[in-house]
């Protein structure tokens, strides 16, 4: 955590959402990586210690599954799904990023970045968390 920086809420929204990728394999390294460094860039703009943040939130990786009509008997609902969503999300609460993938018919595989606006609950419970990580440091 450091004091110089601006106020984690410009550093948040200057956090840049990624392009589309378009990737042959499933689990494209190349993918992981760009997901990776889009969840620790969001992480590291609310400036909070390690401590902090593994208290504050959490990375949910979930497949998706097909919606299917009203009346559709159990036996029929077997299709399984190819597409899943990885959200970088306060714990408990607003989710704060996200990767979609999703499989195309020509079986590659896209990966959809998202960042979505902080609501005032979530910003107030970061700067609670750094009040403490600055009562935890001696700071105040």
């Amino acid at each position: 955590m450091t004091h110089e920086q601006p106020d984690f809420i410009e550093a948040y929204n200057a956090v840049r959402v990624p392009d589309v990728l378009h990737s042959m394999d499933a689990i494209d390294e190349a993918v992981k990586e760009a997901s990776d460094t889009f969840f620790g860039d969001i992480r590291d703009s609310f400036d909070l210690t390690d401590h902090a943040a593994f208290h504050l939130f959490e990375i949910q990786h979930r497949m998706l599954v097909p919606a299917y009509p009203d009346g559709t008997p159990a036996s029929e609902r077997v299709l399984a799904s190819d597409d899943y969503i990885r959200t970088f999300r306060r714990q408990g609460g607003q989710a704060i990023a996200a990767v979609l993938y999703t499989r195309t018919d020509t079986n590659y595989q896209d990966a959809h970045f998202s960042k979505y606006p902080l609501l005032p609950e979530t910003e107030a419970e970061i700067r609670t968390f750094h009040r403490l990580d600055r009562i935890v440091l001696g700071l105040e």
